[in-house]
C-alpha cells in the first residue's frame, strides 16, 4: 500500500520537511508506482519548495521527454528556470559565469512563458 506513505509526504511538504517528503516520494516512485506522473511533479514540487532548483529542472526534464505534450510540466520548467536565476541574481557574490547562465535561464523561461 503506497497511500500512506504519500499522504506522510504531503504531511511532511505541508510542514516543510521536505527532505524527509523527498524520501518518500522516491520511495513511492521506487517501489509502487515508477511511471506514475502526478507522483513525481509532488516530488518535483518538493524539490522546489526545497530550493533544489537543479534537481526539480533534472527531474521535469526527464518527465517531458515521457510527456512531450504536458503543457503543466513545460509551465513547471519555467517556473523552476526562473527562480534559479532568481536565486543567482540575489547572491551578493557571484561568479560571472553563474551569471551569464542566469541570465540564459532566464531566456528560456522567457520563451516557454511566451509560447504557453
Amino acid at each position: 500500500m503506497y497511500q500512506p506513505l504519500l499522504n506522510q509526504a504531503h504531511l511532511s511538504v505541508g510542514e516543510r520537511k521536505y527532505e524527509l517528503a523527498i524520501n518518500l516520494y522516491e520511495n513511492v516512485l521506487e517501489r509502487f508506482l515508477p511511471n506514475d506522473l502526478k507522483t513525481a511533479m509532488y516530488l518535483a514540487k518538493a524539490y522546489y519548495w526545497k530550493g533544489d532548483y537543479e534537481a526539480c529542472k533534472r527531474l521535469i526534464l526527464r518527465l517531458t521527454a515521457r510527456h512531450p505534450h504536458n503543457v503543466a510540466l513545460k509551465f513547471n520548467l519555467a517556473l523552476c528556470l526562473y527562480e534559479q536565476a532568481n536565486k543567482v541574481s540575489h547572491q551578493e557574490i557571484r561568479r560571472s559565469d553563474q551569471t551569464r547562465e542566469s541570465i540564459g535561464y532566464l531566456r528560456h523561461a522567457q520563451k516557454i512563458f511566451q509560447w504557453l
